[in-house]
């Protein structure tokens, strides 16, 4: 409880700082593609300092699988399944923009920090029946931080009312060791892609060139 509660102290100073600074507000959604797929949701906030670049700050939910995973549960490890865990994060993204009129591409690079929430497996039973079922994330022997970097490459277009549509595709790499057991290793990657939409919170910019 006292760590959920500090990650949950995080997001709120996360928001209350970019908050009093962002343009936009978005939600995206898309999914991990290695090696197993899996949901991605998240939240943004993001602030213009040049038409070349943002800072974006974002909460996000990944449902992170790997078939390894599933091997720690079992003395004799099932020939099909995997384990996945609840991963949710926060990261700070520096965002450069090449424009061109209503349609831009975009850079994407920044650290990440995330909390794991949770744990399930899915295996083929003894009657060769699927089963999913949540398991303590301790029975996987993995530490419950994580911190490393976000890099990414996506396409944004400008909607109405000057609201964008954006897809894009990005790659975590995790740089701590997440095993308890530091003779082996293993590291949270992954590789996803997203889309989604963002809308603007202000006008402040334009209401100062009209006074100008």
């Amino acid at each position: 409880m006292k760590g959920i509660g500090t990650f949950g102290t995080l997001l709120l100073l996360l928001f209350c700082v970019n908050s009093a600074f962002s343009q936009q507000i978005g939600l995206s959604g898309g999914a991990s593609v290695d090696p197993i797929t899996s949901l991605r949701l998240a939240a943004f906030y993001e602030r213009n300092f040049k038409p070349w670049l943002s800072m974006q700050s974002e909460i996000s939910y990944l449902q992170k699988g790997h078939p390894s995973l599933v091997d720690r549960l079992f003395e004799e490890p099932p020939g099909l399944g995997y384990g996945a865990i609840d991963v949710f994060s926060t990261s700070l993204l520096a965002k450069f923009r090449l424009q061109f009129s209503d349609l831009s591409i975009y850079l994407l690079v920044g650290p990440s920090v995330s909390r794991f929430g949770g744990a399930i497996a899915v295996f083929e039973g003894d009657d060769e029946i699927y089963q999913r079922v949540r398991v303590p994330l301790a029975s996987y022997e993995v530490k419950s931080w994580d911190w490393g970097g976000t890099i990414g490459l996506g396409f944004e277009k400008r909607i109405r009312k000057k609201q964008k549509i954006f897809v894009d595709v990005r790659y975590y790499q995790g740089l701590l060791n997440l095993n308890k057991n530091q003779e082996n290793v293993f590291y949270l990657e992954s590789l996803y892609f997203d889309f989604g939409m963002m809308i603007p919170l202000s006008t402040r910019n334009k209401k100062k060139s009209q006074t100008r």
